[in-house]
Protein backbone atom coordinates (compact mmCIF):
# COMPACT_ATOMS: atom_id res chain seq x y z
CA UNK A 1 0.00 0.00 0.00
CA UNK A 2 1.28 3.47 -0.84
CA UNK A 3 -0.26 5.17 2.18
CA UNK A 4 2.19 5.93 4.97
CA UNK A 5 1.18 5.14 8.54
CA UNK A 6 2.31 7.57 11.24
CA UNK A 7 2.53 6.08 14.72
CA UNK A 8 1.12 8.04 17.61
CA UNK A 9 -1.90 8.49 19.80
CA UNK A 10 -5.27 9.09 18.20
CA UNK A 11 -6.49 12.61 18.71
CA UNK A 12 -10.19 12.00 18.72
CA UNK A 13 -13.20 13.80 20.15
CA UNK A 14 -16.83 13.72 18.98
CA UNK A 15 -19.49 16.44 19.06
CA UNK A 16 -22.74 17.03 17.19
CA UNK A 17 -22.04 19.88 14.80
CA UNK A 18 -23.49 21.04 11.50
CA UNK A 19 -22.67 18.85 8.47
CA UNK A 20 -21.79 21.83 6.29
CA UNK A 21 -18.17 22.55 5.42
CA UNK A 22 -16.29 24.40 8.12
CA UNK A 23 -14.25 26.55 5.71
CA UNK A 24 -15.70 29.33 3.57
CA UNK A 25 -16.47 28.42 -0.04
CA UNK A 26 -14.94 30.58 -2.76
CA UNK A 27 -17.23 31.58 -5.60
CA UNK A 28 -15.20 29.45 -7.99
CA UNK A 29 -15.27 26.28 -5.87
CA UNK A 30 -17.36 23.31 -6.99
CA UNK A 31 -18.35 19.97 -5.47
CA UNK A 32 -17.60 16.75 -7.37
CA UNK A 33 -18.96 13.42 -6.16
CA UNK A 34 -16.39 10.67 -6.78
CA UNK A 35 -18.34 7.78 -8.30
CA UNK A 36 -16.14 6.78 -11.24
CA UNK A 37 -13.29 4.98 -9.45
CA UNK A 38 -14.74 5.13 -5.96
CA UNK A 39 -18.31 3.93 -6.37
CA UNK A 40 -19.75 2.55 -3.11
CA UNK A 41 -16.49 1.64 -1.35
CA UNK A 42 -16.57 -0.10 2.02
CA UNK A 43 -12.92 0.49 2.95
CA UNK A 44 -10.71 3.47 2.11
CA UNK A 45 -7.42 5.01 3.12
CA UNK A 46 -6.82 8.75 2.80
CA UNK A 47 -3.22 9.97 2.93
CA UNK A 48 -2.23 13.63 3.13
CA UNK A 49 0.33 13.94 0.33
CA UNK A 50 0.95 17.69 0.41
CA UNK A 51 0.06 20.66 2.59
CA UNK A 52 -2.00 20.58 5.76
CA UNK A 53 -5.67 19.89 6.42
CA UNK A 54 -8.19 20.44 9.17
CA UNK A 55 -9.90 17.17 10.04
CA UNK A 56 -13.35 17.40 11.61
CA UNK A 57 -15.95 14.79 12.48
CA UNK A 58 -19.59 15.86 12.67
CA UNK A 59 -22.44 13.77 14.00
CA UNK A 60 -23.04 11.41 16.91
CA UNK A 61 -22.97 7.67 17.35
CA UNK A 62 -25.91 5.67 18.64
CA UNK A 63 -26.29 6.07 22.38
CA UNK A 64 -24.19 9.23 22.63
CA UNK A 65 -25.61 12.39 24.15
CA UNK A 66 -25.85 15.72 22.41
CA UNK A 67 -22.89 16.87 24.53
CA UNK A 68 -20.47 14.59 22.72
CA UNK A 69 -16.81 15.43 22.27
CA UNK A 70 -15.32 16.98 19.10
CA UNK A 71 -12.82 15.71 16.51
CA UNK A 72 -11.15 18.85 15.22
CA UNK A 73 -7.44 18.43 14.54
CA UNK A 74 -4.80 19.50 12.06
CA UNK A 75 -3.22 16.81 9.89
CA UNK A 76 -0.12 17.19 7.75
CA UNK A 77 1.71 15.38 4.97
CA UNK A 78 2.20 11.70 5.75
CA UNK A 79 -0.75 11.37 8.12
CA UNK A 80 -3.43 8.82 7.30
CA UNK A 81 -7.15 8.38 7.85
CA UNK A 82 -8.68 4.93 7.40
CA UNK A 83 -12.39 4.38 6.82
CA UNK A 84 -14.21 1.07 7.14
CA UNK A 85 -17.19 -0.66 8.63
CA UNK A 86 -17.82 -3.33 11.22
CA UNK A 87 -21.17 -5.03 11.59
CA UNK A 88 -22.65 -2.41 9.20
CA UNK A 89 -21.41 0.34 11.52
CA UNK A 90 -19.07 2.91 9.92
CA UNK A 91 -15.72 3.29 11.65
CA UNK A 92 -12.64 5.45 11.18
CA UNK A 93 -9.26 6.12 12.68
CA UNK A 94 -6.41 8.58 12.39
CA UNK A 95 -2.95 7.09 11.85
CA UNK A 96 -2.46 4.05 14.12
CA UNK A 97 -5.10 4.98 16.68
CA UNK A 98 -8.09 2.93 17.70
CA UNK A 99 -11.08 2.72 15.40
CA UNK A 100 -14.08 4.79 16.45
CA UNK A 101 -17.65 4.98 15.19
CA UNK A 102 -18.12 7.53 12.40
CA UNK A 103 -21.80 8.29 12.56
CA UNK A 104 -21.60 11.62 10.77
CA UNK A 105 -19.50 13.46 8.22
CA UNK A 106 -15.70 13.39 8.20
CA UNK A 107 -14.22 16.44 6.50
CA UNK A 108 -10.68 17.18 5.38
CA UNK A 109 -10.53 20.89 4.62
CA UNK A 110 -7.40 21.96 2.75
CA UNK A 111 -5.34 24.76 4.24
CA UNK A 112 -3.72 26.21 1.13
CA UNK A 113 -2.26 24.20 -1.74
CA UNK A 114 -3.07 20.74 -0.38
CA UNK A 115 -3.38 17.38 -2.07
CA UNK A 116 -4.43 13.96 -0.80
CA UNK A 117 -4.49 10.36 -1.99
CA UNK A 118 -7.58 8.16 -1.91
CA UNK A 119 -6.81 4.43 -1.90
CA UNK A 120 -9.24 1.52 -2.28
CA UNK A 121 -8.68 -1.85 -0.62
CA UNK A 122 -7.87 -3.39 -4.04
CA UNK A 123 -5.00 -0.96 -4.64
CA UNK A 124 -6.76 1.51 -6.96
CA UNK A 125 -5.79 5.04 -5.99
CA UNK A 126 -5.98 8.65 -7.15
CA UNK A 127 -4.68 12.05 -6.01
CA UNK A 128 -7.02 15.00 -5.52
CA UNK A 129 -6.53 18.69 -4.96
CA UNK A 130 -8.76 20.61 -2.58
CA UNK A 131 -10.89 19.23 0.23
CA UNK A 132 -12.69 15.95 0.79
CA UNK A 133 -15.92 15.11 2.56
CA UNK A 134 -16.64 11.49 3.54
CA UNK A 135 -19.98 10.18 4.75
CA UNK A 136 -21.34 6.69 5.38
CA UNK A 137 -24.53 6.40 3.37
CA UNK A 138 -26.65 3.37 2.43
CA UNK A 139 -23.95 0.87 3.34
CA UNK A 140 -20.96 2.57 1.70
CA UNK A 141 -18.76 5.64 1.86
CA UNK A 142 -19.76 8.65 -0.21
CA UNK A 143 -16.89 10.92 -1.28
CA UNK A 144 -17.21 14.56 -2.34
CA UNK A 145 -14.20 16.52 -3.56
CA UNK A 146 -14.42 20.31 -3.24
CA UNK A 147 -11.93 22.33 -5.25
CA UNK A 148 -11.42 25.37 -7.43
CA UNK A 149 -13.22 25.07 -10.77
CA UNK A 150 -10.13 25.76 -12.87
CA UNK A 151 -8.14 23.17 -10.90
CA UNK A 152 -10.98 20.74 -11.50
CA UNK A 153 -10.46 21.26 -15.23
CA UNK A 154 -6.78 20.32 -14.82
CA UNK A 155 -8.09 16.81 -14.10
CA UNK A 156 -10.85 16.84 -16.73
CA UNK A 157 -9.08 17.82 -19.97
CA UNK A 158 -6.43 15.03 -19.90
CA UNK A 159 -9.10 12.52 -18.83
CA UNK A 160 -11.33 13.45 -21.75
CA UNK A 161 -8.46 13.78 -24.25
CA UNK A 162 -4.77 13.09 -23.52
CA UNK A 163 -1.75 14.95 -22.21
CA UNK A 164 0.15 13.52 -25.18
CA UNK A 165 -1.98 15.59 -27.56
CA UNK A 166 -0.27 18.76 -26.33
CA UNK A 167 2.73 17.99 -28.55
CA UNK A 168 0.98 18.75 -31.84
CA UNK A 169 -2.66 19.16 -30.85
CA UNK A 170 -2.67 21.83 -28.15
CA UNK A 171 -5.50 23.72 -29.88
CA UNK A 172 -7.71 20.63 -29.54
CA UNK A 173 -6.98 20.56 -25.81
CA UNK A 174 -7.91 24.24 -25.64
CA UNK A 175 -11.20 23.52 -27.40
CA UNK A 176 -11.80 20.71 -24.91
CA UNK A 177 -11.00 23.03 -22.00
CA UNK A 178 -13.58 25.57 -23.20
CA UNK A 179 -16.22 22.86 -23.75
CA UNK A 180 -15.51 21.27 -20.36
CA UNK A 181 -15.59 24.64 -18.59
CA UNK A 182 -18.90 25.44 -20.27
CA UNK A 183 -20.31 22.13 -19.06
CA UNK A 184 -19.01 22.82 -15.55
CA UNK A 185 -20.41 26.35 -15.36
CA UNK A 186 -23.85 25.37 -16.60
CA UNK A 187 -24.03 22.15 -14.57
CA UNK A 188 -23.04 23.75 -11.25
CA UNK A 189 -25.38 26.72 -11.46
CA UNK A 190 -27.38 27.02 -8.26
CA UNK A 191 -24.69 25.11 -6.29
CA UNK A 192 -25.60 21.84 -7.97
CA UNK A 193 -23.18 18.96 -7.61
CA UNK A 194 -21.63 17.04 -10.48
CA UNK A 195 -19.87 13.68 -10.59
CA UNK A 196 -16.49 12.57 -11.90
CA UNK A 197 -18.12 9.98 -14.18
CA UNK A 198 -17.90 10.26 -17.99
CA UNK A 199 -21.16 8.30 -18.19
CA UNK A 200 -23.03 10.86 -16.08
CA UNK A 201 -21.21 14.18 -16.48
CA UNK A 202 -17.61 14.40 -17.69
CA UNK A 203 -14.49 12.44 -16.79
CA UNK A 204 -12.41 13.84 -13.91
CA UNK A 205 -9.26 11.99 -12.85
CA UNK A 206 -7.98 14.39 -10.20
CA UNK A 207 -4.38 15.48 -9.78
CA UNK A 208 -3.17 12.00 -10.78
CA UNK A 209 -3.76 12.72 -14.47
CA UNK A 210 -2.51 16.30 -14.62
CA UNK A 211 0.19 17.10 -17.13
CA UNK A 212 0.79 19.03 -20.33
CA UNK A 213 -2.94 19.61 -20.85
CA UNK A 214 -2.88 22.07 -17.94
CA UNK A 215 -1.45 24.64 -20.38
CA UNK A 216 -4.67 24.48 -22.41
CA UNK A 217 -6.74 25.22 -19.31
CA UNK A 218 -4.53 28.12 -18.31
CA UNK A 219 -4.49 29.68 -21.79
CA UNK A 220 -8.31 29.58 -22.05
CA UNK A 221 -8.99 30.58 -18.42
CA UNK A 222 -12.60 31.74 -17.87
CA UNK A 223 -13.62 31.19 -21.54
CA UNK A 224 -16.91 29.39 -22.23
CA UNK A 225 -19.28 28.73 -25.13
CA UNK A 226 -22.36 30.91 -24.83
CA UNK A 227 -25.53 31.33 -26.85
CA UNK A 228 -25.06 34.02 -29.48
CA UNK A 229 -28.22 35.85 -28.35
CA UNK A 230 -28.54 35.36 -24.60
CA UNK A 231 -24.81 35.06 -23.77
CA UNK A 232 -25.73 32.22 -21.40
CA UNK A 233 -23.63 29.01 -21.31
CA UNK A 234 -24.92 26.34 -23.68
CA UNK A 235 -25.26 22.65 -22.94
CA UNK A 236 -21.83 21.66 -24.18
CA UNK A 237 -21.93 18.14 -25.57
CA UNK A 238 -18.97 16.25 -27.02
CA UNK A 239 -17.98 12.64 -27.63
CA UNK A 240 -14.84 10.67 -28.40
CA UNK A 241 -15.49 10.10 -32.13
CA UNK A 242 -18.55 10.85 -34.23
CA UNK A 243 -17.77 8.29 -36.93
CA UNK A 244 -17.48 10.99 -39.58
CA UNK A 245 -21.00 12.36 -39.09
CA UNK A 246 -22.26 14.46 -36.17
CA UNK A 247 -25.73 13.75 -34.76
CA UNK A 248 -28.74 15.92 -33.95
CA UNK A 249 -29.46 15.76 -30.18
CA UNK A 250 -33.16 15.27 -30.89
CA UNK A 251 -32.28 11.74 -32.01
CA UNK A 252 -30.23 11.04 -28.90
CA UNK A 253 -32.13 12.65 -26.04
CA UNK A 254 -35.31 13.82 -27.74
CA UNK A 255 -34.54 17.52 -27.30
CA UNK A 256 -33.88 19.91 -30.17
CA UNK A 257 -30.96 22.32 -29.69
CA UNK A 258 -30.04 25.06 -32.18
CA UNK A 259 -26.37 24.80 -31.25
CA UNK A 260 -26.01 21.41 -32.94
CA UNK A 261 -26.60 19.93 -36.37
CA UNK A 262 -26.38 16.54 -38.03
CA UNK A 263 -23.73 16.98 -40.70
CA UNK A 264 -20.69 15.27 -42.24
CA UNK A 265 -17.44 15.72 -40.33
CA UNK A 266 -14.50 15.01 -42.65
CA UNK A 267 -11.99 15.72 -39.88
CA UNK A 268 -13.11 12.62 -37.95
CA UNK A 269 -12.56 10.21 -40.82
CA UNK A 270 -9.45 8.08 -40.87
CA UNK A 271 -8.29 8.98 -37.34
CA UNK A 272 -8.85 7.37 -33.98
CA UNK A 273 -7.87 3.77 -34.62
CA UNK A 274 -10.44 1.39 -33.12
CA UNK A 275 -12.77 4.32 -32.48
CA UNK A 276 -12.81 5.09 -36.19
CA UNK A 277 -13.42 1.56 -37.43
CA UNK A 278 -14.54 -1.40 -35.33
CA UNK A 279 -16.11 -4.80 -35.92
CA UNK A 280 -18.15 -6.92 -33.53
CA UNK A 281 -19.13 -10.54 -34.24
CA UNK A 282 -21.85 -12.50 -32.46
CA UNK A 283 -23.39 -15.86 -33.28
CA UNK A 284 -27.06 -16.11 -34.18
CA UNK A 285 -27.80 -18.27 -31.10
CA UNK A 286 -25.96 -15.90 -28.74
CA UNK A 287 -27.65 -12.83 -30.20
CA UNK A 288 -31.01 -14.51 -29.71
CA UNK A 289 -30.22 -15.61 -26.16
CA UNK A 290 -29.30 -12.08 -25.06
CA UNK A 291 -32.79 -10.89 -26.03
CA UNK A 292 -34.78 -13.95 -24.98
CA UNK A 293 -35.11 -15.47 -28.46
CA UNK A 294 -33.90 -18.53 -30.32
CA UNK A 295 -31.14 -18.29 -32.94
CA UNK A 296 -31.72 -15.09 -34.93
CA UNK A 297 -32.82 -15.77 -38.50
CA UNK A 298 -32.80 -12.19 -39.75
CA UNK A 299 -32.41 -8.57 -38.70
CA UNK A 300 -34.17 -5.41 -39.85
CA UNK A 301 -32.55 -2.07 -39.09
CA UNK A 302 -33.86 1.47 -39.61
CA UNK A 303 -31.66 4.59 -39.65
CA UNK A 304 -32.44 8.02 -38.21
CA UNK A 305 -33.82 10.56 -40.65
CA UNK A 306 -30.86 12.87 -39.88
CA UNK A 307 -28.74 11.17 -42.55
CA UNK A 308 -25.99 10.27 -40.10
CA UNK A 309 -26.46 6.56 -40.72
CA UNK A 310 -26.94 5.81 -37.01
CA UNK A 311 -29.42 3.05 -36.34
CA UNK A 312 -32.68 4.14 -34.78
CA UNK A 313 -34.46 0.79 -34.45
CA UNK A 314 -33.77 -2.91 -34.79
CA UNK A 315 -36.15 -5.84 -35.24
CA UNK A 316 -34.79 -9.31 -34.50
CA UNK A 317 -36.65 -12.39 -35.80
CA UNK A 318 -35.60 -15.83 -34.64
CA UNK A 319 -35.78 -19.17 -36.46
CA UNK A 320 -39.23 -19.87 -34.95
CA UNK A 321 -40.68 -16.57 -36.14
CA UNK A 322 -40.64 -14.78 -32.78
CA UNK A 323 -39.79 -11.08 -33.06
CA UNK A 324 -38.35 -8.42 -30.78
CA UNK A 325 -38.11 -4.69 -31.44
CA UNK A 326 -35.50 -2.50 -29.76
CA UNK A 327 -33.63 0.73 -30.29
CA UNK A 328 -30.18 0.88 -31.79
CA UNK A 329 -28.84 2.13 -28.47
CA UNK A 330 -30.40 -0.84 -26.65
CA UNK A 331 -28.53 -3.17 -28.99
CA UNK A 332 -25.28 -1.35 -28.29
CA UNK A 333 -25.82 -1.43 -24.53
CA UNK A 334 -26.27 -5.21 -24.63
CA UNK A 335 -22.73 -5.70 -25.95
CA UNK A 336 -20.91 -2.53 -24.89
CA UNK A 337 -17.56 -3.28 -23.13
CA UNK A 338 -18.44 -1.65 -19.79
CA UNK A 339 -15.35 -1.32 -17.64
CA UNK A 340 -13.17 -3.03 -20.25
CA UNK A 341 -10.52 -1.63 -22.59
CA UNK A 342 -11.90 -0.88 -26.04
CA UNK A 343 -10.49 -2.53 -29.14
CA UNK A 344 -11.20 -2.90 -32.85
CA UNK A 345 -13.54 -5.75 -31.86
CA UNK A 346 -15.70 -3.78 -29.42
CA UNK A 347 -19.32 -2.74 -30.01
CA UNK A 348 -18.96 1.03 -29.53
CA UNK A 349 -21.98 2.77 -31.03
CA UNK A 350 -25.10 2.71 -33.15
CA UNK A 351 -23.44 3.89 -36.37
CA UNK A 352 -23.00 0.51 -38.03
CA UNK A 353 -23.91 -1.82 -40.89
CA UNK A 354 -24.65 -5.51 -40.38
CA UNK A 355 -23.87 -8.56 -42.48
CA UNK A 356 -24.36 -12.29 -42.07
CA UNK A 357 -21.76 -15.04 -42.35
CA UNK A 358 -23.16 -18.49 -42.94
CA UNK A 359 -21.39 -21.36 -41.22
CA UNK A 360 -20.18 -24.36 -43.19
CA UNK A 361 -22.84 -26.55 -41.60
CA UNK A 362 -25.78 -24.25 -42.18
CA UNK A 363 -28.92 -26.21 -43.20
CA UNK A 364 -29.42 -26.27 -46.96
CA UNK A 365 -33.21 -26.03 -46.72
CA UNK A 366 -33.10 -22.49 -45.39
CA UNK A 367 -34.19 -19.76 -47.78
CA UNK A 368 -31.41 -17.71 -49.39
CA UNK A 369 -29.84 -15.38 -46.85
CA UNK A 370 -29.77 -12.53 -49.32
CA UNK A 371 -33.59 -12.62 -49.50
CA UNK A 372 -34.12 -12.24 -45.78
CA UNK A 373 -34.62 -8.51 -45.92
CA UNK A 374 -36.97 -7.06 -48.49
CA UNK A 375 -38.53 -4.33 -46.39
CA UNK A 376 -38.45 -0.80 -47.87
CA UNK A 377 -36.31 1.58 -45.87
CA UNK A 378 -34.47 -1.15 -44.01
CA UNK A 379 -30.71 -1.60 -44.25
CA UNK A 380 -30.09 -4.88 -46.06
CA UNK A 381 -27.24 -7.30 -45.88
CA UNK A 382 -26.11 -10.26 -47.96
CA UNK A 383 -24.61 -13.60 -47.04
CA UNK A 384 -21.11 -14.91 -47.48
CA UNK A 385 -20.87 -18.54 -48.53
CA UNK A 386 -18.39 -19.26 -45.76
CA UNK A 387 -16.61 -17.22 -43.15
CA UNK A 388 -13.70 -19.50 -42.36
CA UNK A 389 -13.27 -22.80 -40.56
CA UNK A 390 -13.81 -21.35 -37.05
CA UNK A 391 -16.77 -19.09 -37.75
CA UNK A 392 -19.23 -21.77 -36.67
CA UNK A 393 -17.65 -21.79 -33.21
CA UNK A 394 -17.89 -18.05 -32.57
CA UNK A 395 -19.86 -17.00 -29.50
CA UNK A 396 -19.01 -13.30 -29.80
CA UNK A 397 -15.99 -11.04 -30.12
CA UNK A 398 -16.05 -10.53 -26.34
CA UNK A 399 -16.64 -14.18 -25.35
CA UNK A 400 -14.45 -15.96 -27.87
CA UNK A 401 -15.02 -19.46 -29.29
CA UNK A 402 -17.31 -22.27 -28.15
CA UNK A 403 -16.00 -25.85 -27.85
CA UNK A 404 -18.59 -27.07 -30.39
CA UNK A 405 -19.94 -25.80 -33.70
CA UNK A 406 -23.35 -24.24 -34.28
CA UNK A 407 -25.22 -24.25 -37.62
CA UNK A 408 -27.03 -20.92 -37.54
CA UNK A 409 -24.39 -18.43 -38.65
CA UNK A 410 -22.73 -15.32 -37.30
CA UNK A 411 -23.67 -11.64 -37.53
CA UNK A 412 -20.97 -9.03 -38.08
CA UNK A 413 -21.57 -5.42 -37.03
CA UNK A 414 -19.11 -3.08 -38.75
CA UNK A 415 -19.23 0.34 -37.20
CA UNK A 416 -17.56 3.70 -36.82
CA UNK A 417 -17.35 6.13 -33.93
CA UNK A 418 -17.58 5.97 -30.16
CA UNK A 419 -20.20 7.86 -28.23
CA UNK A 420 -23.39 9.73 -29.01
CA UNK A 421 -21.86 11.87 -31.78
CA UNK A 422 -23.40 15.18 -30.66
CA UNK A 423 -21.20 18.26 -30.64
CA UNK A 424 -17.43 18.17 -30.76
CA UNK A 425 -15.73 14.98 -31.90
CA UNK A 426 -12.58 14.80 -29.80
CA UNK A 427 -10.63 12.90 -32.46
CA UNK A 428 -11.92 15.29 -35.11
CA UNK A 429 -10.78 18.24 -33.01
CA UNK A 430 -7.34 16.66 -32.64
CA UNK A 431 -7.11 16.18 -36.41
CA UNK A 432 -8.12 19.81 -36.97
CA UNK A 433 -5.45 20.97 -34.53
CA UNK A 434 -2.85 18.94 -36.39
CA UNK A 435 -3.93 20.68 -39.58
CA UNK A 436 -3.35 24.10 -38.04
CA UNK A 437 -6.87 25.16 -36.97
CA UNK A 438 -7.18 27.27 -33.82
CA UNK A 439 -9.34 26.26 -30.88
CA UNK A 440 -11.81 28.98 -31.85
CA UNK A 441 -12.11 27.53 -35.37
CA UNK A 442 -12.54 24.04 -33.96
CA UNK A 443 -15.36 25.17 -31.69
CA UNK A 444 -16.97 27.11 -34.55
CA UNK A 445 -16.96 23.94 -36.65
CA UNK A 446 -18.73 21.84 -34.05
CA UNK A 447 -21.09 24.33 -32.36
CA UNK A 448 -23.57 26.63 -34.10
CA UNK A 449 -25.09 29.94 -33.02
CA UNK A 450 -22.55 30.45 -30.25
CA UNK A 451 -19.97 32.97 -29.07
CA UNK A 452 -16.87 32.51 -26.94
CA UNK A 453 -17.06 34.75 -23.89
CA UNK A 454 -15.38 35.13 -20.53
CA UNK A 455 -17.16 34.36 -17.28
CA UNK A 456 -15.20 37.23 -15.73
CA UNK A 457 -17.08 39.76 -17.86
CA UNK A 458 -20.66 40.87 -17.61
CA UNK A 459 -22.91 39.58 -20.44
Amino acid sequence: MRGRMKRGALIFFVLIISVVWATPVRATDIDVELVWRFAQPGWLQITIEQGSYRCTVAGSAAGQSSESSLADVSVAAGEVIQLGWGGWTPIWRLNQGNFAIAAGVISLDGQGNGCLEVLRSDGVSALYRGSLRMQWQAGHWRLINRLDGEEYLFGVVPSEMSNAWAVNGLEALKAQAVAARTFMVRSTQGARMITDSPDIDQAYGGKSVEGAATQAVEETRSLILADADSAQPIEAFYSAHNGGYSEDPVHVWGNADKHYAAQPDPYSRGVGGAQDQWKFMVSAPQLGEVFGLQAIDHIEVESFASGSGRIQSVILTDRNGARKSLSGRDLVRAFYPYGQPISAYSFLGNLFAVEFLATASAPEDRSAIGQMLKIPGAVRFTAATRGGPRIDRVISSSEGLAPVSQPYGVYVFRGSGWGHGVGMSQWGAYHMAQMGFSFREILQHYYQHTQIRSTEKKP
